[in-house]
């Protein structure tokens, strides 16, 4: 009953220890649940369930790799926006010009949360359902997201491990195969 064959994410938000030490533990915090707000109804509306947070990581399951590879896709593109938004509100006839003059990506990304990157993985995983809701999930598909979101995927991309791409290669017809 505890144990599904699903597909785990993560996201991990870029920026997090600079603005942590340059804007203070509070601050960033406030901004990371601001943003969790933002990006939960679209992990909803690709079929998701978030399991938990973690400082600047969220987790999240879904049945499919396809919806979890569309989600992160989508969140990554939220993240994107509001930063830019905040960009815009914050240096756009701002006074003193000073504070924005430079106004290129690299000196903005010191300002905000401006990015993120993602993993997905697809297999065994062992659920943990108290009270009927979803809130953890246990196994080497769960370590192998978490690694490909937290440590090898670069600002913008999503990395999947082998399970995820044999189930997308299922989920579109195809014939699994070796190709890793």
């Amino acid at each position: 009953e505890y144990i599904s064959t699903g597909a785990p994410f993560t996201i991990d938000l870029g920026s997090f220890g600079g603005l942590t030490r340059r804007l203070g533990s509070t601050i960033v915090l406030s901004e990371i649940r601001s943003i969790w707000t933002e990006l939960a109804p679209i992990a909803e509306e690709h079929n998701g369930t978030i399991m938990k947070s973690i400082g600047d990581s969220l987790f999240m399951y879904f049945e499919n790799v396809s919806d979890g590879i569309i989600a992160t896709r989508a969140m990554y593109d939220a993240v994107v926006a509001r930063w830019r938004a905040k960009v815009a509100l914050a240096c756009d006839g701002a006074s003193p010009e000073d504070w924005c003059a430079a106004r290129d990506d690299d000196d903005e990304r010191d300002r905000f949360f401006n990015t993120m990157s993602s993993g997905g993985a697809y297999g065994e995983t062992i659920l943990i359902v108290p009270d009927g809701r979803l809130v953890d999930a246990i196994g080497a598909a769960v370590n192998n997201a978490f690694f490909a979101g937290e440590e090898e995927a670069e600002h913008g991309e999503t990395i999947i491990d082998e399970g995820a791409l044999q189930s997308l290669l299922v989920e579109a017809g195809q014939t699994p195969g070796v190709f890793c």
